[in-house]
Order: structure tokens, then sequence, then C-alpha cells
């Protein structure tokens, strides 16, 4: 029992780890997500490095939004009774 696997075609379809060919196609907020949310001048540059093909819009990511948010202070001390 031989057991054949094209190496080539495996590389191709692992897109989860950015295996990308020279000239793919991929969508900016993909690319965003992939690279770990950097910011959208940094996907350019990275995308065009790789030789990528970036398509469409940076739309607002809702997770760099909420790493973003700064939490309501807390005072440290009791509150004074009137």
């Amino acid at each position: 029992m031989k057991i054949e696997e094209n190496p080539q075609k495996i590389e191709n379809e692992e897109k989860g780890n950015l295996s990308l060919e020279k000239g793919a196609k991929i969508d900016i907020n993909d690319l965003h997500e992939k690279l770990g949310h950097p910011a959208e001048e940094m996907v350019k540059l990275t995308g065009n490095y790789m030789k990528l093909s970036i398509q469409g819009k940076m739309d607002n990511c809702e997770n760099c939004a909420i790493v973003k948010m700064r939490q309501k202070n807390v005072e440290k001390g009791p509150k004074e009774k009137l």
C-alpha cells in the first residue's frame, strides 16, 4: 500500500499559516487577522513584501477595538458618608 502526497498541493492549501503563492489574492481584513492585528499600513507593507495581491478596504476590527478600550477608574479608598 503506497500513499502518494503532492507536497506542492499541501503547501498551497495551508492558508491558515499564510503559505501563499506569489501574487495570491487575499482580502486585507483576512491578512490583518492572520498577521496578528497590526496597523493598516503594516498590513499593506507586509503584503507587498510577500508579493500578495491585497484586495478590499480595511474595516473596523472588533478585536482591535476591544483591546484599545480602557476600563473606568475605580476609587481606591472608601466613600465618605454624608
